[in-house]
Order: structure tokens, then sequence, then C-alpha cells
């Protein structure tokens, strides 16, 4: 179902390109989900279980916690990785679970894993330099769910060359280099990429991008990104076997 808030969502297509949502405008940056602090605060229980997301599937569980100080580090509810990448270099599979807080890191996935934030009112994440926040590449069988992820660098999270991922209840803001240019998510010579309830706005030139994708499934929402004809809220190019449902792009 497509839901235009503008004065057109689906603009043009031209040869494979297909673009939704194309700006007027200077983009107005994306709104931080109702209900937060910001930054993102520690409780006053900080190494509680509470602070995860409730309920977490049974099984092996690496945790990280940023507020949670842990002498030495395992894993453990206990003694929490204090960022998603130590948590990948110390060698964690399966389940990685993330604490509400304000990580600042520039996370690469490359092996099949499930990333469990508490929600995007609760988790922020947000990348050091100009690098994406979050890179999925060269692997198969990965899911992320519930976190905010908020603009410092040009690109907030990059998927490329991998298969079987699952994007879920995120949303990525506010991405944009010096020049303007940025993307919310991109999504490049991927296969079987599923976007489900995904929110990114406010970012410099997309808010989401996909090229050379096979199997893309788009549920999302895209809103005041970039400006002019070379931007727009979703990109879909190069690719084939695109399927589009519950989607909003809006111009600013």
């Amino acid at each position: 179902n497509l839901k235009p808030c503008g004065r057109y969502a689906l603009v043009a297509v031209i040869g494979l390109a297909v673009l939704l949502g194309v700006a007027a405008c200077d983009s107005g940056g994306g709104d931080e989900p109702a209900g937060q602090t910001v930054p993102y605060e520690c409780g006053p229980k900080p190494c509680d279980l509470s602070n995860y997301l409730p309920d977490l599937p049974a099984g092996e569980i690496t945790y990280v916690n940023v507020c949670c100080e842990a002498g030495s580090p395992d894993g453990s509810s206990g003694a929490p990785y204090e960022s998603i990448s130590a948590a990948l270099e110390g060698g964690a599979t399966g389940l990685i679970a993330v604490a509400a807080g304000t990580y600042t890191d520039n996370v690469v996935i490359t092996s099949a894993v499930t990333v469990l934030g508490p929600g995007t009112d609760r988790a922020k994440l947000a990348a050091t330099g100009d690098g994406p926040a979050l890179t999925v590449k060269d692997c198969t069988d990965v899911a992320v769910s519930g976190l905010l992820v908020a603009g410092s660098g040009n690109t907030g999270i990059v998927l490329a060359s991998a298969e079987n991922v699952e994007i879920s209840s995120v949303t990525a803001i506010d991405h944009a280099a010096e020049g303007g240019s940025g993307y919310g998510l991109r999504v490049d010579d991927c296969t079987n990429v599923t976007l489900t309830n995904v929110a990114c706005n406010g970012n410099g030139t997309f808010g989401i991008a996909s090229t050379g994708s096979t199997r893309t499934i788009v549920a999302a929402t895209a809103t005041d990104n970039g400006c002019g004809s070379g931007s727009a809220g979703i990109l879909l190019a190069g690719g084939s076997d695109f399927a589009i449902g519950s989607l909003t792009a809006a111009l600013p």
C-alpha cells in the first residue's frame, strides 16, 4: 500500500530505477522517537535485565550494556560487553542482546548473528567519524532490530554483498556529510533483504537506497530526505524482485 504524504510519492521510473518521495527543498532533519531523553541516559539500575528487550529468546545470549561497568567483561548478564563491536571481537555468535543507552560505535558484522535492542526509544547507536554506524557485509543470516541509528557519519546502515538479512523496528535519521550527501540505509548487491517497520528520515540524499540487489522487501517510512532531483525518500535501482508494502515516502 503506497501512502503518499507529499505532492507525489511515486515520482519516476527511469530505466531500472524507482524514486519515491523526491524532495523539493532542504532536509528538515529527522525526529527522534517520542518519549526519549537525549542522549539516552543510564537508568538507576544500569545492570538490571529490565534494560534489555523483555522476554529474550531462550538459548545462549551475549549481553551488551554501555551503562553497566564490568571489570572483566565476558558477555554474561553480570559482566556485559560495553559495545556491540566488543561483543563481536569477543567471538559472540547467535544472539546479542543490547541494553538501553547511547553507543558510539562503528559496528561491522561479517558472520551470522542476531542483534536485539530494547527499542528505538531506548537504545541509540551513533558512528564515530564519517563511516557507517552499522555495516553488514560478506555474510548470511543476520538480523538487527530495536535500535535508533542517529546521525554523525554520512551513512547510518550499510548492507553489502550479504544474504538473508532482516532489519526490523530500526530508525536511521540525520546522516549527512559536509556537502549534504548522506544515506539512512544502503543495500548494495545483496540477496533476500527484508526491511520491516524501518524509518529513515532527515538524511542528506536518500532515506533508503537499494542498488543491484535481488529480492528486497521494503515496508518503511522515508520522509524529509535530501533535496532536488538527485535525492529521494527511497531509491530502488539495478536489482530485481522488489516487494513494497506499508510504505510512506514524503517530501519535506
